[in-house]
This record gives structure tokens, C-alpha cells and sequence, in this order.
């Protein structure tokens, strides 16, 4: 009998402080006929049609795998942010925060912190 998992990979969504709206897009130009948005407008729309998609085909999300860079350029709140979104729309499937692996990224720690410090990690964590 065949055994069949199914992980979501996450990475690098640079996202802002919680509460704080970061545009979409580095715009150099810009088009009106294309709206704007935020980046976690993109991944509430994302996680929200990726729920949908897994139960309309009576599937759940065994874990999520989370391989850094939440943050945009270490503000902390980013983490709690992605966070929030996953459990939000991949919660009603059955995804629980214990079912969740996160590495920090770059982005996630201070740069001035030794690495393996504790300040390194304190607002990963």
C-alpha cells in the first residue's frame, strides 16, 4: 500500500511589520490598468485557493515546511504575519502550528548578532 504525504514549501515572502501593508511589487513604472496590491494580499489569495483547491479534492496538508525570509529586511512582525495567514486558511484542513518547520532566513535575525546567539533569534522565535 502506497503512502502519500502532502508538505507546502514557503519561502521568502518578505512581508512587513503585522498591521503594516507592503506593496506588492518594486514598481519603477507605473501601469494603471494593472491594480496594485500587497504582498500579503498575494498570499492570503494564495493560501485561501490552495485550501480550497485540497478540500474540493478531499485532501489535507500533512505540514508545512518554512525555509526563511518572512520578514523585509528584519522588521520583526513578518513571521507572526505568514503565520497568521497559514493558520488562517490552512488551519480548517487540520494544519496546526506543531505541524509547521521554520528555519530563519537572512532577513528573519539581525545582522549585527552573532550567529547562534540568543538576541540572534529572539524575534524568530
Amino acid at each position: 500500500m502506497a503512502h502519500n504525504a502532502t508538505f507546502l514549501h514557503i519561502t521568502d515572502p518578505h512581508v512587513s511589520a503585522a498591521g503594516v501593508a507592503f506593496d506588492r511589487d518594486d514598481l519603477k513604472v507605473e501601469v494603471p490598468v494593472i491594480p496594485g496590491g500587497t504582498r500579503e494580499g498575494v498570499l492570503a489569495l494564495l493560501f485561501r485557493r490552495l485550501g480550497e483547491r485540497l478540500k474540493q479534492e478531499g485532501r489535507t496538508l500533512d505540514a508545512v515546511l518554512f525555509s526563511g525570509d518572512a520578514q523585509s529586511r528584519g522588521a520583526a512582525g513578518g513571521h507572526e504575519a505568514v503565520l497568521d495567514l497559514v493558520v488562517e486558511h490552512l488551519g480548517p484542513l487540520g494544519l496546526t502550528a506543531d505541524r509547521i518547520l521554520a528555519v530563519p532566513g537572512n532577513h528573519d535575525v539581525p545582522r549585527d548578532a552573532p550567529p547562534s546567539s540568543a538576541k540572534r533569534y529572539e524575534d524568530f522565535t
